[in-house]
């Protein structure tokens, strides 16, 4: 072919031509014959390339499964299609129960047995593809335990395991890990060298049958045990102080009742900027946590109190010990409730009426010292009890009016919370203090306890700050680069934005602390970016995440951040040349890139450091991500959501430092982690991040 048209052919014509002759027949068959076999070549090429591109690859099926007694789950995410097709899921149960749908499922089965599970992968292109699998359904008794941590020791409770329908457990067999073994409803055990463990229980009922579950626990001689619960439930319904703030802060409750969810608008703002709040849902939840032998703390230093008599040195046996509880104030017509701001009206304590925003404190409690401590900590004059007792009746009046200590009391507490521990950009406004009144009786050993009531704005962004950075001046640090100051507290996050709190600590040469309360904003609603791995397409899938932040929400001054304030000292300093994916379903801009809104956190996950979230059991909201839109006029998002009980889906980073109890819902993690503080560079995403999915996504 190439020779036929070479230039030997042209040349002919052309020496026709100049002859002027009419080129004669022949030449133009042999053009058309050439013009024929390229046609013909090309339509052979191209009916190949349509071939290739019209070729389906059917798509591959394969599942998993977790059966526990009738209740069984399925996920289908192991599927896998060539072409990438956007494939659909059925599933047939075995039992001649209707079928259902969705990349995962669950099916209860109304009998044990033994039942084939069919599932159906479809790519829409005429692709098909079968997996089966054979799965025996039958009730065992539950093994169901709580491991806690102090320092060395740990202590378990199986009070919550059950027997097999109609059964009681007979036995509790314990199994510590290192080789040693224990039995009974409530165990404990002292590890001799530090390091992680996994601890076994197993129970047996009468009816002769057994089951297993496992739990991580971390020894060391200093420790962090956080045990999260009632997620969905705690403090819910909510109180009246919810509703306040959607005046002041815009925060919405959306479900008011269990399972509870509630709606954060970022920061408020006036104008255009209130169509740019990308906002998040989130559920309240339980945390408690034990922090043993914490050396951040200490009677010189105590971080939680002033000093002011440093020239006081502390006793070989000084300490301190706190009993304080936190709440929010209501503002009702309850007038028989403490925590309503209208019940301290006629008292002595006649509480200021502008702390009723929904973020207003309450602070009460003892503080229990020695002699030689009061006075390093609050400048007693007196080496007898009778002399100390005698300063106190001179520095304090009881009720509202302050005087001597208590004046610099509540002075401390706003120079704290607007100075080395700035609230500001965590709280959206000043610390304030209003009643700060102290009440102290020393006994005839000097044993000093001094009964606290504290009210205002800001205690606990201030008690959150205390507590994860330690006596590290927050301030500083966050005017430094990223990890030139490491945090020396005990909470290996900074949470508080908490309610109904409880703060048992002991103050020696180091911190043992018992905090309980109510969490809010760390449990949020997330889009998860689908089969295609890109946020923001039609396969998105709605989850829950749990992962570690610090405080601050709003970016420092000078920034020129859509978020910032006027006040220098925020977390999200780090941040300022950062962005990231914004993936609470609903939200303005869902899918797409944006400044950081909350600063993630690397949780020091070194030895010692323990955590275990206990999940609900029934039924949850899930807030679809491709169906929730941002409602741009009334700046809230309307939420698309159906209910289905979850599941565990993944904790990044990756490692085998987690156990995951389908049976019970719980999730154990204990240290060594791979991750710790300090480490290079900012955590552009939290560690660890545990993500959890909806056992039925029915699409």
């Amino acid at each position: 072919m190439e020779e036929e048209g070479t230039s030997g052919d042209e040349g002919e014509l052309e020496e026709e031509e100049e002859l002027g002759g009419a080129p004669p027949p022949r030449k133009s068959r042999r053009k058309f014959v050439v013009l024929g076999v390229i046609i013909a070549v090309l339509a052979l090429v191209g009916g190949v390339t349509a071939f290739v591109l019209l070729r389906n690859g059917s798509p591959t099926a394969d599942f998993t499964y977790t059966a526990v007694d009738t209740h069984l789950v399925v996920s289908a995410e192991n599927s896998t299609d060539t072409d990438g097709d956007v494939l659909s899921f059925g599933w047939s149960w075995g039992d001649a129960s209707a079928s259902a749908s969705g990349v995962t499922a669950s099916h209860d089965y109304a009998a044990v047995g033994l039942y084939t599970v069919l599932l159906t992968v479809q790519d829409g292109r005429g692709g098909v593809a079968t997996a089966t699998k054979s799965i025996t359904v039958v009730i065992l008794p539950t093994p169901f335990f709580i491991a806690r941590q102090y320092a060395m020791n740990s202590t378990f409770d199986a009070s919550g395991s059950t027997g097999s329908p109609g059964h009681s457990i007979t036995r509790y067999s314990w199994s510590f890990g290192d080789s040693a073994t224990g039995s009974g409803v409530f165990a404990s055990h002292t590890y001799s060298t530090p390091g992680r463990y996994t601890v076994s229980l197993t129970v047996a009922d009468d009816a002769g049958l057994t089951n297993t579950a496992s739990r991580y626990v971390s020894a060391n001689t200093t420790t962090v045990d956080v045990l999260g619960t009632k997620f969905f439930t705690a403090n819910c319904p909510y109180q009246n102080y919810w509703y306040l703030r959607h005046h002041t802060y815009g925060d919405l409750i959306v479900n008011p009742n269990p399972p509870c969810a509630d709606y954060y608008p970022w920061v408020l703002y006036s104008g255009s900027r209130s169509s740019q709040n990308p906002s998040w849902v989130y559920s309240l939840w339980r945390t408690d946590i034990i922090a043993t032998n914490n050396l951040g703390y200490s009677v010189s230093n105590p971080v939680y109190l002033p000093v002011f008599n440093s020239a006081v040195a502390p006793a070989a046996n000084s300490y301190i010990h706190l009993n304080l509880t936190f709440n929010y104030l209501n503002r009702d017509n309850n007038l028989s409730d403490p925590l309503n701001i209208n019940y301290w009206a006629t008292t002595d304590w006649p509480v200021n009426p502008k702390y009723s925003d929904g973020f207003g404190y309450l602070v009460r409690g003892n503080i229990t010292m020695d002699l030689t401590e009061s006075q390093r900590v609050f400048g007693v004059f007196g080496n007898t009890a009778s002399a100390a007792q005698s300063w106190w009746y001179q520095n304090t009046l009881h009720g509202s009016n302050a005087t001597g200590v208590e004046t610099k009391m509540g002075q401390w507490l706003v120079n704290q919370g607007n100075g080395p521990y700035d609230i500001w950009n965590g709280f959206q406004w000043y610390y304030e203090a209003d009643i700060t009144d102290l009440n102290a009786t020393v006994a005839s050993d000097g044993t000093t306890t001094v009964q606290v009531f504290m009210d205002g704005w800001g205690f606990d962004t201030l008690f959150a700050r205390w507590s994860y950075w330690g006596d590290v001046n927050y301030s500083k640090a966050v005017s430094s680069p990223y990890g030139g100051y490491s945090p020396r507290g005990w909470m290996p996050f900074e949470t508080c934005w908490c309610e109904d709190a409880s703060i048992n600590a002991t103050i020696r040469n180091s911190l043992d602390m018992h905090y309980s309360g109510t969490s809010e904003y760390w449990f949020s609603a997330v889009g998860n970016a689908g089969r295609d791995g890109v946020l923001g397409t039609s396969d998105d899938r709605p989850g829950w995440s749990f992962s570690p932040t610090l405080m601050d929400y709003v970016p420092p001054s000078g920034s020129g951040l859509v978020g910032a304030s006027a006040f220098p000292h925020s977390e999200l300093a780090w941040y300022t040349s950062h962005t990231t994916t914004i993936t609470s379903p609903g939200s303005y801009g869902y899918g797409t890139q944006y400044e950081y809104m909350v600063v993630p956190a690397r949780w020091n996950m070194s030895l010692g450091n323990t955590l275990t979230l206990v999940l609900p059991t029934g039924k949850i909201p899930w807030y679809d991500p491709v169906k929730s839109t941002w409602d741009s006029v009334n700046n809230v998002a309307k939420y698309v959501t159906y209910n289905s009980a979850l599941t565990f889906r993944v904790v990044t980073p990756i490692g085998g430092y987690y156990l995951w109890d389908p049976r019970g819902k719980v999730l154990s993690m204990a240290a060594p982690a791979g991750f710790h503080w300090p480490d290079t560079g900012v955590p552009l995403n939290p560690e660890p991040d545990i993500e959890f999915g909806p056992e039925s996504t029915g699409s």
